[in-house]
């Protein structure tokens, strides 16, 4: 009975003096209010996104940037069936995807399958159709969407909850994304006192860390990274299939001398017997190859297709490379240097850059480079000596060497071509009537780039410049027009209209809404391609004095979040895109 009055009075101390600690230590720390993690803040918004489960690093199975396929997945590729039990897997398929370049790629799905959404939940989908209506809830391809994939959380973090008087009542401890995910949007709620537990180490996209120690560190850092790197949103694997422009391209090749890292020929490897060997690429179409003191010389051709850019390679002394359909595959960067693959079948040429430093001047344009650059985009005049009267004129140099200049409700067609002179490029310009006539002649290039070329023609000095956004095709327009609410800012030069909203909803209805009087009207819209450029036709348009943009308008001018609009009796408006 002593033992036992003994051990009580013992347990009962110790009970005591647990307590009276503990309520001395929350005495002696209590929390900066400061640092309490409130429901719905900027940060917990902030940590929510860190957090969301990235869907875009199997795009080349789903096509879906907030949805994640679950491993292992059955997929037939080209007609082979292969399982994919890991990321590095992707590469396999890209791999086949890659093997040829004139084939028709075919990915498809074994079901059932698991997907993962973007806040964790997991569903079972049998078919296509029912895969679909998820990805359709989906941003595009490398459009914004609420996952911050350039910064994360390195895991365990531990998170303090506290009662009313700011003491711990509970350590809840985080050791993933889909915890923390989970925390924030299911248990960090009004009623509820949370608190990070500093220091926290956060992951940058390049591998490197940072240590904050507290709220306002943490939601500086992740602010300051969201947009630091490219989040690789695109629907191939490993973000290496960068897609460039002919004059990109030819860009690169002049700018650099290159040397041979991969020659495949009929399932053998030649690139060791050219070690050494320099190739330099031209703009005026010729190539040279160096190697041990001695030149060699041959040429090459770039040629656009529909499968893509090829070059024509010939040089007489190393046949090895002689190819007219050498079919450019891809354009890598890796640490500084640049790699350019070429394919024709199974056979394979791959440079990686020697030196790029002042190979390419921009004023030495060769005359395939002019014809390309012209007929690339239209064209304004920016300048010319002696005269301003030809500011609102663009030039389109189309193929078949037709020339169109329009602008002041005036269009006049002409001829253009490109030849080399002794000083170089000359544009000969002719059959151009009043009031465009003095635009006739020889023009010799003297300066140029992608963007804009200076002309001279005898004591006369002509400036244009290159306008690529007013060049939409119908499928551009439809996309801007569906994006977000439009205004008429402008209707043959007054404002009076621009109280109207127009919604432009699929299936070609447009709903037009007077924002003073509230009141709706109904109507139908649709989009052509003509020869003119893109056609919108409005029609049925009902509404006191919005009914005068009823019929058929060429785009004009266009971007994506404005454009002008002309019709055959010379009236025109503006739009412009309101998104608020």
């Amino acid at each position: 009975m002593k033992s036992l009055l003994k051990f009580l009075s013992i347990a009962l101390f110790a009970l005591l003096f647990f307590t009276s600690c503990q309520d001395e230590i929350f005495e002696e720390t209590p929390i900066n209010e400061e640092e309490v993690l409130v429901a719905n803040s900027a940060l917990a918004s902030s940590m929510r996104s860190t957090a969301t489960m990235d869907g875009s690093l199997d795009n080349i199975i789903d096509h879906a940037n907030c949805l994640s396929i679950e491993l292992p997945v059955t997929v037939i590729v080209n007609g082979l069936e292969i399982t994919i039990d890991s990321v590095e897997d992707y590469e396999v398929i890209e791999a086949i995807f890659d093997e040829f370049d004139n084939d028709n790629d075919n990915l498809e799905i074994v079901f059932p399958i698991t997907i993962i959404l973007s806040d964790f939940t997991e569903i079972t989908i049998n078919n296509y159709d029912e895969l679909e209506n998820f990805i359709d809830e989906c941003s595009g391809e490398n459009e914004v969407d609420d996952d911050i994939e350039c910064i994360d959380f390195q895991y365990p973090i531990t998170i303090s909850i506290f009662n009313s008087e700011f003491q711990v009542i509970d350590t809840v401890t985080i050791n993933s994304d889909d915890e923390l995910y989970n925390f924030i949007e299911n248990e960090l709620e009004d009623n509820v006192l949370a608190s990070l537990n500093y220091p926290v180490t956060m992951i940058l996209s390049d591998g490197s860390t940072i240590t904050v120690n507290s709220n306002a560190e943490l939601e500086a850092a992740i602010d300051a990274a969201e947009n630091e790197c490219d989040e690789d949103d695109d629907n191939d694997y490993g973000d290496d299939d960068e897609v460039i422009s002919p004059n990109q391209f030819m860009e690169i090749l002049t700018s650099c001398t290159w040397t041979v890292d991969k020659l495949e020929l009929g399932d053998q490897n030649q690139e060791e017997q050219y070690i050494g060997y320099v190739f330099t690429f031209n703009m005026d179409g010729t190539v040279s190859v160096e190697s041990n003191g001695t030149i060699l010389t041959g040429t090459w051709d770039k040629i656009v297709t529909d499968n893509g850019i090829q070059i024509n390679l010939q040089i007489n002394d190393l046949p090895d490379f002689n190819n007219e359909h050498w079919i450019l595959h891809e354009v890598e960067e890796h640490e500084g240097e640049l790699e350019i693959d070429f394919r024709n079948g199974e056979d394979r040429l791959r440079f990686e850059s020697f030196e790029c430093e002042g190979n390419n001047n921009p004023t030495d344009c060769s005359e395939l480079a002019v014809d390309e650059i012209l007929m690339e985009c239209h064209w304004e005049v920016a300048a010319i000596s002696g005269s301003v009267d030809f500011n609102d004129y663009d030039f389109y140099f189309n193929d078949g060497q037709q020339l169109v200049i329009e602008g002041n409700d005036v269009s006049v067609s002409g001829n253009w071509m490109t030849s080399m002179s002794d000083s170089g490029v000359v544009i000969t310009i002719s059959e151009l009537t009043e009031p465009l006539h003095v635009f006739n002649g020889e023009w010799l290039v003297i300066d140029c780039n992608g963007e804009r070329l200076v002309l001279t023609n005898g004591e006369i000095e002509l400036v244009i410049e290159k306008d690529c956004e007013t060049s939409c095709t119908e499928l551009d327009v439809d996309g801007y027009l569906l994006e977000c609410v439009w205004n008429v800012v402008n209707f043959n030069g007054d404002d009076h209209l621009i109280n109207y909203d127009l919604d432009f909803i699929g299936e070609q209805g447009i709903i037009i809404t007077d924002t003073v009087t509230t009141d709706t009207f109904e109507g139908f819209w649709s989009t052509s391609q003509t020869n003119d450029g893109v056609l919108i036709q409005l029609a049925n348009i009902s509404g006191p004095n919005i009914q005068a943009i009823s019929g058929n308008w060429i785009v004009i001018d266009c971007a994506n979040d404005r454009l002008k609009l002309e019709n055959d009796l010379g009236d025109f408006f503006i739009i412009e895109q309101n998104c608020n």
